[in-house]
């Protein structure tokens, strides 16, 4: 879809719009199905077929900025899935490419969603009220972390410590900026 404005805009004003908001990917081809119309309507379309947890999962992994680890994401949704393990929806969300999977500085796994995947469970997550409770959850783990990390960077495990925070950079920002 951002392609066919390239005969408009130039490549730099494109992924400007794009940073934005999904307003510039509309207007695709009208002969195509409605949900390859439009980048929304595309995600909208994925977003149906996820079973409910996944959905609920997925609104709440939205707050992460820069990626996440397994244990952030066990916090941030602590006792919220009877029955289904966080480990499961990721592996599940993955299979679905909705996830990806990066590993930090340590080579240990993270994992990340594309932003306009982000936005979209963001702002479903926000429709259902319960940004503030998920970002105060987002908001302790970091702050736990941080003081964690304020006894053991002066220790033997400096290094490692050092670049843990630096790869939880964007989540401290975002807790920070909360």
């Amino acid at each position: 879809l951002a392609a066919a404005k390239v005969s408009s805009l130039s490549t730099k004003e494109i992924a400007e719009q794009l940073e934005i908001s999904f307003n510039l990917l509309t207007g695709g081809s009208r002969t195509a199905l409605p949900r390859q119309q439009t980048i929304y309507a595309s995600i909208n379309w994925s977003w149906d077929l996820l079973t409910e947890p996944e959905q609920m999962f997925m609104q709440q992994l939205s707050v992460f900025s820069g990626g996440w680890t397994l244990e952030a994401s066990e916090s941030i949704v602590s006792g919220m899935f009877n029955g289904r393990s966080v480990f499961d929806l990721i592996t599940s969300l993955l299979d679905k490419n909705l996830l990806q999977r990066t590993f930090d500085s340590s080579g240990a796994t993270r994992f990340n969603m594309l932003v306009t995947i982000q936005e979209f469970a963001l702002d479903r997550l926000r429709s259902t009220g319960s940004e503030t409770e998920t970002r105060n959850r987002h908001l302790a783990y970091f702050l736990d972390l941080a003081e964690e990390a304020d006894k053991e960077i002066h220790g033997e495990n400096q290094v490692e410590w050092l670049n843990r925070m630096d790869d939880e950079r964007d989540n401290f920002r975002t807790a920070l900026n909360w």
